[in-house]
């Protein structure tokens, strides 16, 4: 049909261009007689050239804008088969993840360990690729540690044998490298923070870490290598830091109440503006240690190592502190409104 339309209006065309210039000639000659009577043959066949160039440039110019018309036809029809197509593979990779997803759920529950690291690895290579899985594969692997690892109760054993000595499983530590080298931290694109609260990690090495607005409340971290992590506005109430090396680690804004550091080493830690009410710094190293605008009501400062007197005098407030009497007296002499009662309100 389209080839039929193609002919007729090449003919039509052709009829035009042959007759049209002498049609014009007869229609111009005969609006104005005078002229006509003075054309010789000669003068005739040069406006009937005339005419046909013009006619001619026309009907180039009108098959440019036809071309044109035909090749911006071809490319809308181009772009519709290419999103149909595009559409396609969504859906075609879309249900390539929800299979390789459900696999990898599957492998999580496995008894063997080589299988259970397999589908660790698979939701972390989903969690790359799609952003729609990206937070609920990191709830699932955050509420995996929480109900594989978690903390015991450290008022019915051994908190000096067993609990302390107790090495993490293969599979926990593979979750947390996960969660270490994961593309979105807090604050970057994760909407939420990280569940990690109530678990077990001690003795794990994840230096750098950005676990900034994590919740790790009541989490047993003890003789854990944390150089360098980022624990910005996290809440660790009641965490196990004990012996662990937190040098350069960053607890800004972070609420530590009662948290235990005991033989912690903290030298040159963030807490500026920090939470440590009731925490316990016994025999900790707190060299350089950043205590600016920190609520240090009822800590147990006795005991620090490298700890100075202008070091504490930055601090919020030092209500019920525990300290050694080295920096207790030139502290209350120098800076007694910091063991006034605060207004922790304002």
């Amino acid at each position: 049909m389209k080839k039929d339309k193609l002919i007729i209006l090449v003919v039509a065309g052709l009829v035009i261009w042959v007759f049209g210039p002498h049609l014009l000639y007869l229609l111009d000659t005969s609006a104005d007689n005078n002229t006509s009577i003075n054309n010789t043959e000669s003068q005739k066949a040069n406006l009937v050239n005339q005419y046909r160039v013009t006619f001619t440039q026309a009907f180039v110019g009108i098959a440019v804008l036809y071309g044109v018309y035909q090749t911006w036809q071809r490319i809308t029809v181009a772009e519709k088969e290419l999103k149909v197509a595009q559409d396609n593979l969504k859906v075609s990779q879309e249900g390539q993840i929800t299979e390789r997803f459900t696999r990898a759920i599957e492998q999580l529950g496995n008894p063997a360990i080589e299988i259970r690291l397999g589908g660790i690895y698979s939701l972390e290579r989903i969690a790359s690729e799609s952003d729609k899985d990206y937070w609920q594969i990191m709830e699932i692997l955050t509420a995996y540690v929480r109900q594989n690892s978690p903390n015991r109760d450290i008022e019915n054993i051994d908190v000096h044998g067993i609990l302390k000595q107790k090495k993490l499983s293969l599979d926990i530590q593979a979750i947390l490298t996960v969660i270490k080298r994961r593309k979105n931290p807090f604050n970057d694109k994760e909407s939420s923070s990280l569940d990690l609260s109530s678990s077990y990690l001690g003795w794990i090495s994840l230096r750098k870490v950005n676990l900034a607005g994590a919740n790790l409340q009541w989490a047993n971290l003890y003789g854990s290598g944390l150089q360098g992590a980022n624990f910005e506005r996290a809440i660790l109430e009641e965490v196990i830091f004990e012996d662990a090396n937190l040098k350069g680690t960053n607890f800004q804004g972070a609420k530590l109440g009662l948290s235990d550091f005991k033989k912690a080493s903290l030298i040159e830690a963030v807490f500026k503006e920090a939470d440590l009410v009731g925490a316990d710094f016994t025999e900790a190293d707190l060299q350089g240690a950043n205590f600016e605008m920190t609520f240090l009501g009822g800590s147990n400062l006795k005991g620090a190592k490298n700890l100075t007197v202008e070091q504490l005098s930055k601090a919020k407030t030092l209500y019920n502190a525990t300290l050694d009497e080295e920096l207790l007296i030139p502290l209350k002499e120098a800076h007694f409104t910091l063991f006034e009662k605060p207004d922790y309100n304002e």
